[in-house]
């Protein structure tokens, strides 16, 4: 039995058959193929509907492009963010810094609380995710200094922590975020945009 066509559109088993094309190529030539069939129709039509049709087309690229204007725009601000990872663990720190980068900020990254804290004094970071537990000089204690001295920059900072139902409220109440190890890289990347984002603090 011959098999079923529609126009001049063949099925991709036919194609493959007579020709040994590969799907990949198939699909874009049935795409050209209805690219040209429809701008001929369009061209031979002239109506107004076919214009009104190609002004909404135009008016939605428009929006797509301002759509990525937009995440152009946050991509350049977030270039001059600074970013200050406080970790001890290295294979964590080096992940975290690894995202962070990819998203464009600046990062430092320390494996220590008193480490943190020195840099604290001369530096302004836009973001800052402390682990909880570190050695010598904890993660609370960084926070402490952090409130002490620039209490702004509280709601910049993300905790991360294996036992996040320990953090008290009021603590949960002047961060921004608390991240629950392990954690998502994906729910990571949202958490520091958030956290950097100049409404924030």
């Amino acid at each position: 039995m011959e098999p079923e066509r529609r126009g001049n559109l063949r099925t991709f088993s036919e194609v493959q058959h007579s020709s040994g094309i590969g799907l990949t190529k198939f699909v874009v030539n049935l795409l050209s193929n209805q690219r040209q069939q429809v701008h001929a129709i369009g061209k031979e039509a002239g109506s107004e509907r076919s214009r009104a049709g190609c002004k909404r087309c135009l008016n939605g690229n428009a929006g797509a492009a301002g759509f990525a204007s937009s995440q152009n725009m946050d991509t350049e601000k977030r270039r001059g963010y600074r970013a200050l990872i406080v970790e001890d663990d290295r294979a964590i720190l080096g992940l975290v810094k690894a995202v962070l980068e990819r998203e464009h900020f600046t990062v430092e990254g320390v494996a220590d609380g008193a480490a943190a804290i020195e840099l604290l004094r001369d530096v302004v970071y836009d973001l800052l995710i402390v682990d909880l537990l570190l050695p010598k000089v904890s993660g609370d204690e960084v926070l402490g200094f952090v409130e002490k001295h620039r209490p702004e920059k509280l709601r910049r900072v993300i905790l991360t922590t294996a036992s996040p139902r320990q953090i008290s409220c009021d603590l949960l109440n002047k961060i921004c975020r608390v991240l629950a190890k392990p954690f998502d890289v994906d729910q990571l990347v949202v958490y520091a945009r958030e956290c950097a984002a100049p409404d924030a603090a």
